[in-house]
């Protein structure tokens, strides 16, 4: 099949195209920079992630350079959460990448679809993406615009980091954001303080937009939204937010500690590392795990407590006397309950019901200060 390139100016690049060394099979998803195709690898015979750049910012030295950064600074990073780059290169279509292809669907997707995630589910996502971000800021490069787009989750509760296109290395941050005046760099919803009033940002400014995702995923709506840039700007430089505690009262108070932490308009009251987010994460896992096990064992003790007294009934000694119908009736009677469960086989039901959370979201598919208040949730 013959490809042409689309005259309005957007990129629509018919199924059967050959961009490069891959053929394109059907069209994923439109980005800031580019569009996103599902392709084959002859070469390998599988399937991939095409991410085609826009024609018209191709056309833009800087943003063609930006492109081309992205595929080098996220093939330099190995983790099992950050999306994998396998090719870059220019083609009669513009700039292209070829990255993994994940089989799950974007954050924002599920919330739109399904509304707010299980605290535990959308808490395992925070400590997936902090973790691949540690990675990332141990390298020397900051995100810049972690948003639900950028987060894919597939059923089994695997995430992955998606579009490095907005990152740079610290060095270049600063340079860059002044450069470019005119261009907001980021996801306004999702982007911190700093970053609206053209400020050096650093790795809290990821922690402060992965807060914005954690937000969102547990209300299912984002904290700050506005038609006007310049009223959006204000409300977010100064934290104008209903409290948490009144608009979701369900809400572990943990949970809500976590998010009023990692969204601190001030960076330096925010967590100081992406480690730091995953530990705070990983801990008040801990903590609702052991709330909802203690729920199960409370389940149980009625049924056992009874189990328990017929048991002791049975154990007394034989009288010389038969028991009455009644007195037989009465020991018959009592339910035989199942034993208290042990702690594995309750770890395994807790777990089957963390997955069948999920999977009720996704379907089944196939393929300073701020590190005190850390330590204190």
């Amino acid at each position: 099949m013959m490809a042409s390139e689309d005259t309005t100016g957007t990129l629509g690049l018919a199924a059967g195209t050959r961009v490069g060394a891959y053929t394109i099979t059907e069209r994923i998803a439109v980005g800031g920079m580019g569009v996103v195709y599902k392709a084959h690898d002859p070469a390998l015979d599988r399937l991939v992630a095409l991410k085609v750049m826009h024609p018209a910012m191709a056309r833009l030295p800087e943003l063609a350079t930006r492109f081309l950064w992205e595929a080098q600074a996220v093939a330099r990073l190995e983790h099992p959460n950050i999306v994998r780059i396998y090719a870059a290169g220019k083609s009669r279509f513009g700039y292209y990448m070829a990255m993994q292809l994940f089989n799950g669907d974007s954050l924002a997707k599920i919330i739109r679809t399904h509304g707010p995630l299980p605290p535990e589910v959308a808490l395992r996502v925070v400590k997936q993406v902090a973790s691949a971000l540690q990675v990332a800021h141990r390298a020397g490069i900051v995100h810049r615009d972690i948003n639900s787009n950028n987060i894919m989750l597939n059923s089994a509760c695997v995430a992955v980091v998606t579009d490095f296109g907005l990152s740079e290395t610290r060095d270049t941050l600063s340079r860059l954001a002044k450069e470019s005046e005119d261009y907001f760099l980021g996801t306004p919803e999702y982007a911190s303080p700093e970053q609206w009033q053209n400020e050096d940002v650093d790795e809290r400014t990821d922690i402060y937009s992965l807060g914005v995702s954690l937000y969102e995923m547990v209300v299912g709506q984002l904290p700050y939204v506005s038609e006007e840039m310049a009223d959006l700007a204000t409300i977010v430089a100064h934290g104008l937010r209903e409290p948490l505690a009144g608009l979701c009262p369900h809400l572990p108070a943990s949970v809500i500690a976590l998010i009023d932490v990692m969204m601190e308009p001030k960076s330096t009251d925010r967590m100081r590392s992406a480690i730091d987010v995953e530990r705070t994460a990983d801990r008040i896992i801990a903590s609702l795990r052991a709330r909802l096990a203690g729920v199960e064992a409370a389940e149980y003790a009625p049924a056992a407590a009874a189990q328990a007294e017929a048991n002791a009934v049975r154990r007394r000694p034989s009288q010389p006397a038969a028991p009455s119908h009644s007195t037989a009736t009465r020991v018959l009677a009592v339910p035989k309950a199942p034993a208290k469960p042990g702690v594995r086989a309750m770890c395994h039901k807790l777990g089957s019901k963390l997955r069948a959370a999920v999977k009720r979201f996704i379907g089944p598919r196939g393929g300073g200060d701020g590190a005190r208040k850390a330590a204190a949730l």
